[in-house]
């Protein structure tokens, strides 16, 4: 099994990144902490730097992202060996199985053959002991 290259990540245009700078935080400083749990997430946190930290922290993710799925890729990779590897032993076991069945059937058929011989000569070694007491 083939897997194609890990799906791209997104990307932004120019106008995007322009448009996420203009934003800034609200302030907060009205809202009690009890009503806005994530207040204290976001103080200290400069707008301008933090943008550009987002964008180099934004790369960070999708090189690590890309190195995940290159890992996943190579452990699918060796579960897929592992599992080829199995089937195939499958396989083989199945078919000494059914060899070692074919000459269980023959030895079993060999076996009656003889014990059918063995009465045979029983009876044959009786009739003669038996004319052997008439004489």
């Amino acid at each position: 099994m083939t897997i194609g290259h890990s799906p791209p990540l997104p990307t932004y245009s120019q106008e995007c990144i322009r448009e996420a700078r203009a934003l800034h935080m609200p302030d907060l400083s009205g809202v009690p902490s009890e009503e806005y749990p994530f207040r204290d997430c976001f103080i200290g946190v400069d707008d301008v730097a933090d943008l550009n930290d987002a964008a180099t922290l934004f790369e960070e993710a999708q090189r690590l992202f890309s190195q995940a799925f290159t890992r996943f890729r190579a452990d699918l990779s060796q579960c897929e060996v592992e599992l080829q590897k199995t089937s195939d032993e499958g396989k083989a076991l199945k078919l000494l199985c059914s060899q070692k069945k074919e000459e269980l059937e023959d030895l079993r058929a060999d076996q009656a053959k003889a014990r059918k011989n063995e009465a045979e000569l029983d009876k044959q070694l009786q009739q003669k002991l038996d004319r052997i007491e008439l004489i």
